[in-house]
């Protein structure tokens, strides 16, 4: 006697290759579990030009059972993630919650790590963890987080990675983090990623870098405080909602964000 067989159905995506001359991705950020979102913002909604997306934080508002990243996620996005690769960059509120520990259960972390850096097409990309926005000893957190000591963690590793082989065989760095380091609050999630990753976005010379969080848009061209320029997604409201298109190859890169009623907010072109 056999018991019944029950399987989910197989799908395939096709990954990026590191050597393609040229990629194109899409950045949401701060969906907040309003899930029509994920097919509202698709350009046309035509999956087809883009070789993977990215969610950069706060695709939920606290994680605390499986059934918060199958229903609110998983099953929203499968319009596109059955056939083409995504990468979940925590956000703060991706730290959130009781269930929030078992998220390397759903999402594939290179060495076991939230942040991670690869070279895809002409691009070298740099994906952080930027950890809760309140200071490690918040009366929220009940002394169980350390992310000051994480983030210099990353800042070793970021400084590595930018020297590394595969970077300097990229001809662009795009960096993706959840909470900006400028044109943001003071909080000190804000103010201490600065502090660790800033001088070395300076010293080795990203090409841009893409946040939310904050859930008011912005397009920061590079100045004197930073000489790259900022994309700031917005929030999870209509009228509010941005997504963030990157796209290289070898001569050139350009980097859109509009709002979801299709008015372009900002363009980056190298």
């Amino acid at each position: 006697v056999y018991g019944q067989e029950i399987e989910t159905p197989i799908f395939e995506a096709k990954l990026a290759k590191s050597d393609q001359e040229q990629i194109r991705c899409l950045v949401y950020n701060d969906v907040h579990e309003e899930k029509s979102s994920y097919h509202d913002l698709i350009p046309n909604q035509d999956i087809a030009p883009y070789d993977f997306f990215v969610m950069n934080g706060d695709s939920f508002h606290y994680v605390t059972n499986q059934q918060d990243i199958t229903e609110k996620l998983l099953k929203p996005i499968e319009f596109f993630a059955t056939s083409k690769p995504f990468i979940m960059n925590r956000g703060n509120h991706e730290t959130r919650g009781s269930f929030a520990r078992n998220f390397k259960r759903y999402f594939g972390y290179p060495d076991n790590k939230y942040y991670q850096a690869f070279k895809r097409g002409p691009i070298f990309w740099i994906m952080l963890d930027s950890g809760e926005d309140k200071p490690d000893n918040h009366e929220v957190y009940a002394g169980t987080v350390d992310y000051d000591n994480y983030r210099k963690e990353q800042a070793q590793w970021l400084e590595q990675v930018l020297q590394s082989k595969e970077r300097k065989r990229a001809q662009h760095t795009v960096v993706i983090s959840h909470i900006p380091i400028f044109h943001s609050d003071d909080w000190h999630g804000t103010l201490d990623n600065r502090a660790c990753f800033h001088p070395l976005f300076q010293k080795y010379k990203i090409d841009a870098m893409i946040s939310g969080h904050t859930h008011q848009y912005g397009y920061y061209p590079a100045d004197k405080d930073h000489n790259y320029p900022v994309f700031i997604g917005g929030g999870p409201k209509a009228g509010k909602r941005t997504i963030i298109d990157v796209a290289g190859n070898n001569k050139s890169l350009n980097i859109r964000m509009t709002r979801d009623d299709g008015t372009e907010l900002g363009l980056f072109k190298k």
